[in-house]
């Protein structure tokens, strides 16, 4: 990595160039919206906040599922199903079959909480009352508003919104640090 690089250890699986990239793409996009304040400029920083966080999300996902492997022990066939976003069921010629499993990211970071907390090794907690998980829970529903307009007032951002935004992506970066820390810890005690 180079010597500007603005990852520290997470992720360590080969992903700090995605990582890299993407945290400086919604940075600079971020700082463009306050900047300017042009309505595409907001639009083009909540895109690249959650492609940011979207992309993000598979490395922290990754992280706990090598927890998990690790201590499979403390793990159940549900919790590692979830893990690898899996759901299995049975096809009509009585063949067990697995299918894709979409989990809503903030369903997702909640499992992934309880996931972490079910090894005692991990010793970080991840505070879900935190005023960034509500500012995520609020930037998401302007992700999903400016993705699928069903006016043109709902490409207008106001500042409070940009502000909910750019809190989520901190809050985010925080929680994904706060999870690889944690699964790494895990990971070394054994």
């Amino acid at each position: 990595m180079d010597s500007g690089s603005t990852t520290t250890d997470f992720p360590a699986d080969g992903g700090e160039y995605f990582f890299d990239i993407a945290i400086q793409d919604a940075r600079y996009c971020l700082e463009e919206a306050f900047q300017t304040g042009a309505p595409r400029h907001k639009r083009s920083a909540v895109q690249a906040v959650f492609a940011f966080i979207d992309g993000c999300h598979e490395f922290v996902r990754g992280h706990v599922r090598s927890q998990a492997s690790a201590y499979r022990q403390a793990y159940s066939v549900a919790d590692l199903a979830v893990l690898r976003e899996e759901s299995p069921y049975v096809d009509e010629r009585g063949n067990v079959r697995v299918r894709p499993l979409r989990v809503p990211l903030l369903t997702s970071i909640k499992a992934l909480v309880k996931l972490i907390e079910k090894n005692d090794a991990a010793q970080h907690t991840v505070d879900l009352s935190h005023p960034g998980y509500g500012a995520l829970s609020r930037a998401i529903m302007i992700r999903n508003r400016i993705v699928h307009p069903k006016s043109a007032k709902d490409l207008d951002l106001c500042e409070t919104e940009m502000h909910d935004v750019s809190q989520a992506f901190n809050w985010y970066i925080a929680f994904a640090l706060r999870v690889g820390q944690s699964t790494s810890e895990a990971l070394h005690a054994q």
